[in-house]
């Protein structure tokens, strides 16, 4: 590898620019008079430069993972499909057995979004009082389910 340099102006300011080449074209570029070695040189960086604005702006998967990154999917493998609906089916099943009153109370927090407060305005009770019940709510669906 050789290293071939000109001297450009851009913007008014003089530059300083290079390529590396192969023997072969070492040996082209010598037997070339100075005005087509110079043009030479300046269409190779010219690449040189295009090829680094477009790997800056682009960047493979590949390329990436060869680096050692590695990109998470972010849609739930099949397994903790299964594993979750699972869960949710266990968790439904549990929340069956509970009492009407029970029942009632999950499903007006958990599954309508009420607020704990207006849910005790409504029983004439404290939002401690609710917060207790749901306490003891959750007790027993841990033991329903063996947590």
């Amino acid at each position: 590898m050789k290293k071939f340099t000109t001297q450009t102006t851009v913007n008014g300011k003089t530059k300083t620019v290079f390529v590396y080449v192969d023997d072969e074209t070492a040996r082209m570029l010598n037997g070339l008079d100075e005005q087509s070695r110079r043009e030479y040189i300046l269409s190779e960086h010219e690449i040189y430069l295009n090829h680094l604005r477009e790997t800056r702006r682009h960047c493979s998967l590949d390329e990436s993972m060869e680096h050692g990154i590695e990109f998470m999917d972010s849609a739930p493998s099949p397994e903790e499909v299964l594993i979750r609906d699972d869960v949710f089916a266990s968790l439904r099943k549990a929340v069956r057995s509970l009492k009407e009153e029970e029942k009632w109370l999950v499903t007006e927090v958990f599954y309508k979004k009420r607020p704990k407060a207006d849910i005790a305005r409504e029983l004439g009770i404290s939002k401690q009082a609710i917060d207790s019940r749901l306490r003891y709510i959750f007790k027993k669906l841990k033991e329903i389910l063996k947590f």
